[in-house]
């Protein structure tokens, strides 16, 4: 099953820009952590108010991994600084949520 934990924020040009600058250091951290889950950035492309809202996802295989690399992350000074230079570029998630893959077989 997979788990995917899903962020979503207001089209900032300067949060996003921030954020994939720090995309190689936040993976490069997440290695030395020894988290494995996998990182995907989206901008939603479709008619209405939530046209061009960002989000992140990160897929897990369960929940328990994903608590894991969560728990790891949030105790690392240097994670914890880079989500301080987020907030300090805009990034303010308008959704933080998790959802459950339920494709039958």
């Amino acid at each position: 099953m997979t788990i995917r934990q899903v962020m979503m924020f207001d089209n900032s040009p300067e949060a996003m820009a921030h954020l994939v600058e720090n995309y190689a250091e936040r993976r490069k951290l997440d290695a030395e952590l020894g988290n494995t889950s996998t990182v995907r950035y989206f901008t939603m492309q479709i008619a209405g108010p939530n046209s061009g809202t960002m989000s992140i996802q990160y897929e897990y295989d369960s929940l328990a991994q994903m608590e894991e690399e969560q728990n790891r992350r949030m105790s690392n000074p240097r994670w914890l600084e880079l989500n301080a230079s987020l907030t300090a570029a805009g990034f303010s998630p308008t959704f933080h949520g998790v959802a459950f893959e339920t494709t039958p077989d």
